[in-house]
């Protein structure tokens, strides 16, 4: 049996509905849809009732809100399923996702992975793929690191149910989790395979939380992060470099998006994010640097004084105040 985890909390009827709908239509007969209510204040727990009420394979549990790795985690302890995949309340699948996932499972291989396709709406963008091929942990690591063809995240994957006996997502985590989630998996992961389908299908939503303002909860990325280059450093020290490269570039992103913040600046914060990124000024110097140019020249900025970065909003402010 193969069990569909959903956590659901405030998303739109359409899209949830879509979602659910395209797992109840997979071509594979054993599965349970696992719908984990969230505490959701809108009705999203009355059409997970509704579907449940209509299809014994779907499965619903409603739960005060803990943020969606508590759903997930939940979802884990309820499912009964020799495989466990995760789908999000917005994205959808194909109707032979799910089977075709399966048939690559054999006895040596853990964990099965695709390709997936990014759903703007008004218009969908299918991700570059490589062809079929076996994966040893170090490069199911590297691939997912460097986000070519393996998401960070637990959709877009089925996993043997043994991986998950001791594994669950960090509630303390509120981004990034997903992260530090697969690289525990992978410890017990000897093989996984990699299949260019295109099958999942990733809902973009504009006010997600890559999308928001800068707020302080965002930071737990770094946390993961660090945790990440930990894990790398024991694990797989020939990705040291990459994870090192990935770390710089993520301090760099998230100062850079507090300074486009209009409406506040969290100074202590920045400064906090320059701490951790000053020790690496000779990594940004370096020749062989993963990413461009100028990513690297704004990194190098960014280790400028604080002080620089206080007057440079002070003027930004001024400046709105006069036009």
């Amino acid at each position: 049996m193969l069990s569909v985890i959903v956590p659901v909390y405030c998303v739109s009827s359409d899209l949830l509905r879509k979602c659910i709908e395209s797992i109840l239509a997979q071509e594979c007969e054993d599965i349970e849809l696992i719908l984990v209510d969230d505490g959701s204040p809108d009705g999203s727990g009355e059409i997970c009732d509704m579907y449940a009420s209509r299809d014994k394979r779907v499965v619903v549990f409603h739960k005060e809100n803990g943020g969606v790795s508590s759903a997930r985690n939940l979802g884990i302890e309820k499912a009964r399923g020799e495989y466990i995949a995760f789908v999000d309340a917005d994205d959808y699948v194909g109707a032979d996702y799910f089977s075709a996932m399966l048939s690559f499972f054999t006895d040596d291989c853990d964990m099965v992975v695709s390709g997936y396709t990014l759903d703007y709406g008004t218009y969908i963008e299918p991700m570059p793929t490589l062809t079929q091929c076996s994966l040893s942990r170090k490069e199911v690591v590297q691939w997912m690191l460097q986000e070519d063809y393996i998401r960070w995240g637990p959709v877009a994957k089925v996993y043997k149910r043994h991986l998950l006996q001791t594994v669950r997502f960090q509630t303390s985590l509120t981004m990034g989790e997903d992260l530090v989630f697969n690289l525990e998996i992978l410890r017990k992961c000897d093989k996984a395979v990699y299949v260019p389908m295109l099958g999942y299908f990733y809902y973009q939503r504009p006010d997600s939380a890559v999308h928001e303002p800068f707020q302080a909860k965002h930071l737990s990325v770094i946390t993961a992060m660090e945790y990440a280059r930990r894990e790398v450093l024991e694990n797989y020290q020939e990705l040291s470099p990459l994870m090192t490269d990935i770390y710089i570039k993520a301090l760099g992103s998230w100062c850079f998006r507090m300074l486009k913040n209009r409406n506040s600046f969290d100074v202590k914060a920045f400064a906090m994010l320059q701490g951790k990124l000053r020790p690496f000024f000779k990594v940004c110097l370096r020749r062989d640097f993963s990413f461009s140019f100028y990513i690297r020249a704004a990194v190098l900025v960014f280790m400028l004084p604080t002080l620089f970065f206080q007057f440079l909003k002070k003027m930004q402010g001024y400046l709105r105040i006069v036009d």
